[in-house]
């Protein structure tokens, strides 16, 4: 009875929205698709007004000394008239109350209503005899089928100008509007229809439907709030309403609905899964764990495949491999018996469908049909029962390979071949995600510094990964240079890890590898460029030469192609070098520079700070608000009141400040990057083809000693790195031939070109600061440049930051004997040697660690050290450590290295005044040992002989081992 009278209050709103029939069909006609939205708006104003009317009249009434509406028929006839002079729309209470609204003079129409509080109106809907006779008629015709929909509609419109708001006739409009294919009024008119009835719940969810279909997500969203508003216990809904805003781009509000339908609904697998997912794509992996730990753990049994595989993955990707393990052990007798189940059903099908045929058959042989499907079920069901006890059900294949991969990373081994055997029985095609998943864990384990591997294990992890990725060469979206290359990649390895003087012979079976697959290709450059290649690696210059197009017939092909010919071209020199590669890049780079240019030339310039004196930190300052100052940390803040304070200091000053500022940015980034791993480098770099371009042809300025040209371009593309999106990876490349690019014009007297290569060197080698090439380059340039203080505070900020973030004790120990040799220049010997003896316990087979320790162990003794003990017990200490370096260049040189080590401890030995142990090393070197050598042992032994008076072996050794002249 109230849904009654509910409905009925909403026909009196929606009359007193419109009046008559004739203004509704003129606000049907004028106000589009969005007409349910205006109506709805229209309604809640009305409704609004009501309200604060109802107020008033309540107030008013309470002055006059009537205590609640339920007095209103003993209002006097004069306190009427006075409310009504007050305000007439009074009227609709008075009505309600089941009088009339007595006559206020000329004032016009009163309006109707209803009273909220007092006595309820409850008139039902009535509808005319001729308005009925014609919603039968026009319902009578829609059965009758689409010829006469034409006549069906116009007495549908008619029944809307009697009765504007009967929501039977826009519901019956829609419906002949959506079998005529016009969706859009279709949904206008039950829209309406659902507002004019806005109690009807299927009325909605059918709106959402169709909205659905119409591609209007928001709408059904809209429908499917007004559904859920009249059943809040409808998970179907809350469910739906999820997934739609999860397509709109919402994530926040389908996350309130999927942990709306947790709480409602906590053992179902589906909301624990799809809850997961938003936690992981808004960031919160620790979220999407927990959320299906814990449904784990409260419903074991109602866990799916699906949620264990994706919390394994979520467990993988935290590196909590033994966890994982555990998940997917735990759980292996569930999903077997989920797994069983499903082949029973599977298998009742498959002898349903046995029975069917020999039911058929028999029909056309004329035999007993019954009979035929009752034994051809049987025998199949048999059949198959005996293939369930022969192979048991396993865990599903992705479990299985999620567990095999985690016992890799564990070292377990031999267990993680047993899981990933099962892969390879199954189709290529069918598995194809698991079989990459599977290669890339092997040959990532077998690679990884963390992970013990032996020499054996390696060799078959990198087989596995090659026989994986070889199998994936039958999916065709994988036959291409990518997996081409991870195949190679895995030969070469291979047949070098199983004898390390095989090299020859690995690049052998590359080439093999790759011959093979342009048999598969033969018209396909991209088989041919990587065989050539191959073949340069292998001796095969001219094979590979003569494979390829010509640097003049590169016009029709893709740049990047072309760019790799080009460079193929000018390692065999074959074709004019750098001058053919410059000749066909440079055009492409300085294009690509000036297009970005002009793009970013286009974009709303930002107003510019004013320039002051201060510079640049004038400008900051000026920029920032006054109350970041108390988000400052102490380093901070002191910059910030320098300032205000400071404004007057000196340019050099400035500079030295901002280059600290710029170190602490830089170890800030270094540090950031050694914490995301080498992942975080893999990231999609928008025109990275343009990017290469630059890159490859600033070198090759570089080697063509065109270095203004290379400092210009690759100035340029500096300026662009942000804009252009480029990786951390890509600005150090950049920058490392800018620090070759400097270095050779600083070599050429261009001012300040010397400290520009060292500051680009320097963020090599912190953006690279566990690679030996990196920081040798960076000391070599920031020597040459004078900044040797700065280059000693930078490799103490690199060991650190080593330190503070855990980094693989064999990879640092580059860089501490780079800070060691560094400090050792400073004189700061105490320091150089304790990174020097810490690069010696990390790396005891590093003969330079060994040296450069010695070296620093006997200047120390000697300079820094008074106390006689101590200063015995550091030279032994040095001595040790250049006995320890001989033996070392012995294993890597040979002969030579066995010399080169008697000369340097006899240099030592020398130094420390131990004449008489240093003689028998010189004379050694002097034998056997290299010109070079042996020149610089004469001229040491000859100070001796000549400190010890004996001036004839002085004189003799000279004659016979330097020139005459020096002499």
């Amino acid at each position: 009875e109230e849904d009654e009278e509910d409905e009925e209050d909403e026909e009196d709103e929606n009359e007193e929205l419109f009046g008559d029939g004739e203004d509704l069909e003129t606000y049907l006609k004028h106000a589009g698709p969005n007409s349910y939205n205006i109506l709805a708006d229209r309604r809640r104003k009305a409704l609004r007004q009501r309200h604060e009317e109802e107020d008033a009249f309540n107030r008013e009434l309470k002055v006059k000394g009537y205590e609640n509406s339920q007095d209103l028929i003993d209002v006097t006839h004069a306190d009427k008239l006075e409310l009504l002079a007050k305000n007439p729309n009074y009227a609709m209470f008075f009505q309600g109350a089941g009088g009339s609204a007595p006559t206020a003079g000329p004032r016009g129409k009163i309006g109707r209503g209803r009273v909220r509080r007092g006595v309820r109106r409850t008139r039902r809907r009535v509808i005319s005899a001729e308005a009925a006779k014609k919603l039968g008629e026009a319902n009578l015709l829609f059965t009758q089928g689409e010829a006469q929909y034409p006549r069906a509609i116009e007495l549908l419109t008619e029944v809307i100008r009697l009765i504007p708001n009967e929501p039977d006739a826009y519901a019956t409009l829609g419906t002949i509007y959506s079998e005529l294919k016009n969706d859009k009024k279709a949904l206008d008119f039950l829209m309406i229809s659902a507002h004019l009835e806005p109690g009807n719940k299927e009325k909605w969810n059918n709106l959402a439907e169709m909205s659905i279909r119409l591609n209007n997500p928001r709408q059904a969203l809209y429908c499917l709030g007004q559904a859920l508003r009249l059943d809040p216990d409808d998970h179907d809904n809350r469910w739906d309403q999820a997934r739609l805003y999860v397509d709109i781009g919402e994530p926040k509000r389908a996350l309130e609905q999927f942990q709306n339908l947790r709480e409602r609904i906590p053992d179902n697998p589906e909301v624990a899964v799809e809850l997961a997912k938003m936690h992981y794509q808004m960031g919160n992996p620790d979220l999407a764990e927990s959320t299906l730990d814990e449904l784990m753990t409260a419903h074991p049994t109602r866990a799916d495949a699906t949620l264990v595989n994706i919390l394994a993955e979520l467990k993988m990707d935290r590196r909590g491999f033994d966890q994982t393990v555990r998940l997917i052990e735990s759980s292996r007798e569930h999903m077997r018996s989920l797994a069983e189940r499903q082949r029973e059903a599977e298998h009742a099908k498959m002898a349903g469908a046995a029975g069917a045929a020999a039911y058929n058959a028999a029909i056309d042989e004329g035999t007993d049909k019954d009979a035929a499907f009752d034994r051809a079920k049987a025998e199949t069901a048999a059949k198959l029962a005996t293939e369930r006890e022969t192979n048991p059900t396993d865990i599903p294949l992705d479990l299985t390979t999620r567990l095999g991969m985690s016992l890799l990373y564990l070292g377990r081994f031999d267990e993680a071949y047993a899981q990933l055997e099962k892969i390879k029985g199954e189709d290529v095609e069918l598995y194809d995600d698991l079989y990459m998943d599977a290669a890339e864990t092997c040959w990532a384990v077998a690679n990884l510094a963390d992970v013990s591997v032996s020499q054996i294990d390696s060799h078959r992890l990198v087989t596995q990964a090659e026989f994986m990725w070889t199998k994936l060469l039958d999916v065709q979206k994988y036959d291409d240079e990518p997996m081409w290359s991870k195949i190679a990649e895995c030969i070469r390895v291979r047949i070098e890890r199983g004898d390390g003087s095989a090299r020859s012979e690995a690049a052998e079976a590359v080439v093999k590898f790759y011959r093979m697959v342009l048999a598969r290709h033969p018209d396909s450059i991209r088989a041919k460029i990587p065989l050539a290649e191959a073949l340069i690696a292998a001796g095969g210059k001219e094979e590979a030469v003569e494979m390829l197009p010509a640097a003049s017939d590169l016009d029709d092909l893709d740049k990047s192609v072309a760019l790799r010919i080009l460079d193929i071209h000018r390692q065999t020199g074959e074709t004019g070098g750098d001058d053919d590669f410059l000749k066909y890049t440079l055009p492409l780079a300085r294009q690509s520079l000036e297009e970005f240019k002009d793009k970013e030339e286009a974009k709303p310039a930002k107003a510019k700070a004013k320039k002051t004196k201060g510079g640049r930190k004038r400008k900051k300052a000026e920029k920032d608000d006054a109350n970041d100052l108390f988000n400052l940390g102490p380093r901070g803040r002191r910059k910030a009141v320098r300032v205000e304070d400071d404004e007057d200091e000196d340019d050099e000053d400035e500079d030295d400040e901002d280059d600290e500022v710029k170190l602490q940015e830089e170890l800030d980034d270094a540090a950031a990057a050694l914490e995301l791993g080498a992942e975080a480098e893999e990231d999609q770099i928008p025109e990275e083809d343009s990017f290469g371009i630059i890159l490859q042809c600033a070198s090759a300025l570089h080697k063509a000693r065109r270095n203004e040209e290379a400092h210009e371009m690759i100035e340029k593309c500096l300026a662009q790195a942000k804009s252009r999106g480029l990786s951390k990876t890509q600005v150090r490349d950049l920058n490392h031939v800018k620090a070759l690019v400097c270095h050779a014009l600083g070599a050429s007297n261009f001012k300040g070109m010397k400290g520009e290569a060292a500051k680009a060197a320097r963020h090599v080698a912190l953006n690279n600061s566990t690679d030996a090439d990196a920081l040798n380059l960076y000391v070599r340039l920031a020597m040459d440049a004078g900044q040797r203080a700065d280059c000693a505070k930078t490799f103490q900020s690199i060991v650190s930051m080593h330190d503070v973030h855990g980094v693989d004790s064999k990879k640092r120990v580059p860089a501490l004997i780079m800070s060691g040799i560094v400090h050792s220049q400073q004189g700061a010997w105490a320091t150089a040697l304790a990174d020097l003896m810490h690069a010696i316990a990390l790396g005891p087979e590093e003969s330079t660690a060994a040296l450069s320790g010695g070296i620093a162990a006997l200047q120390y003794s000697m300079k820094q050290i008074d106390v006689p003990e101590a200063r015995h017990h550091w030279v032994l200490k040095a001595v040790a450590m250049l006995q320890h370096a001989g033996r070392l260049r012995v294993k890597q040189e040979g002969t030579r290295g066995m010399h080169e080590g008697d000369y340097n401890l006899a240099r030592g030995l020398q130094q420390l005044g131990l004449n008489h142990l240093a003689v028998p090393l010189y004379e050694r070197c002097l034998e056997k040992g290299a010109d070079e050598l042996q020149q610089e042992c004469a001229q040491n032994l000859s100070l001796i002989y000549e400190q010890s008076g004996a001036t004839a072996l002085r004189d003799q050794v000279l004659r016979k081992y330097v020139n005459h002249d020096e002499a």
